[in-house]
């Protein structure tokens, strides 16, 4: 009871982070209608994420719009080093953004750490569509980044082929299925979560948001979302959480209910975890 009393007081003393949100997107083709509606919604975020009628809630600073049409851009590179400057201050980066073009340049902030990266996703890769080659975003995460660990939440084994499961096995990539992972409890996804997390110095999140979001797959319930929203409470908790990525590449998913709640739950979790402990 006494040690209890004195961890719950030792977390007390740690100052809030600062939170702050920065949007990207990424053109992947010059077909500009084709990404419109995306990026429109992408540069308005902040003025919906802006406020919350959550109560006590941690403010959100607004850290700045970075599109790109390449993945070697240079607006890429200056959201790798906004990126890194804020970690650096301790801040807590949140990117909003159509593709994970932006999460792996952001993942260059850190090269020299042991990384866990969490991925909530269908897929086992970092990728919101179709993915032609197995496992290559994380691949190429690892050509630049060795200490990078992959492991992803959610996933619907349904939809993955045998040569990518293979090909996910051999790069060392550890996965729950969406079954596991959507009926599990609290005390259950600690148990494959908290050694995950011990054994890595920083953790990177990122959540596709086409497999989170109620009106994408009818099938995942409300009591079911809060799996998501432990997951992001735990790695908060942790003080190893570095940034957050959140894809989306539709207005349906930017503006939706669960996206709202994750933000929800980072300005809310991230205040009673960092000054009450609790």
């Amino acid at each position: 009871m006494f040690k209890h009393i004195i961890q719950k007081f030792h977390r007390a003393k740690v100052p809030s982070r600062e939170l702050v949100l920065i949007s990207s997107f990424f053109k992947e083709a010059d077909d500009y209608s084709l990404y419109y509606e995306a990026e429109q919604a992408i540069e308005s975020v902040f003025d919906w994420y802006e406020y919350s009628d959550t109560p006590h809630s941690a403010h959100m600073n607004n850290g700045g719009y970075f599109p790109a049409r390449t993945s070697g851009s240079l607006e890429l590179k200056k959201l790798s080093q906004c990126v890194c400057t804020l970690i650096q201050r301790n801040a807590l980066p949140v990117i909003i953004s159509n593709s994970c073009q932006s999460f792996k340049a952001c993942l260059t902030s850190f090269q020299t750490d042991k990384t866990g990266i969490i991925n909530l996703n269908r897929k086992i890769d970092l990728a919101s569509g179709i993915n032609l080659i197995p496992v290559q975003n994380y691949t190429e995460i690892t050509a630049e980044h060795i200490n990078a660990e992959l492991l992803s939440l959610g996933v619907d084994e349904n939809a993955v082929l045998p040569f990518e499961s293979q090909a996910a096995m051999s790069s060392g990539v550890q996965w729950l299925s969406s079954q596991a992972f959507y009926s599990a409890d609290t005390e259950k996804l600690h148990h494959t979560l908290d050694p995950y997390i011990q054994r890595h110095e920083r953790i990177a999140l990122y959540i596709d948001l086409g497999s989170v979001v109620r009106k994408m797959i009818p099938t995942l319930y409300t009591s079911q979302f809060d799996s998501v929203l432990n997951v992001i409470q735990a790695l908060i908790t942790s003080e190893k959480l570095v940034l957050i990525h959140l894809t989306g590449d539709a207005e349906s998913l930017l503006f939706s209910r669960e996206t709202k709640k994750i933000l929800d739950k980072i300005r809310t979790n991230h205040l009673s975890e960092y000054l009450t402990g609790s």
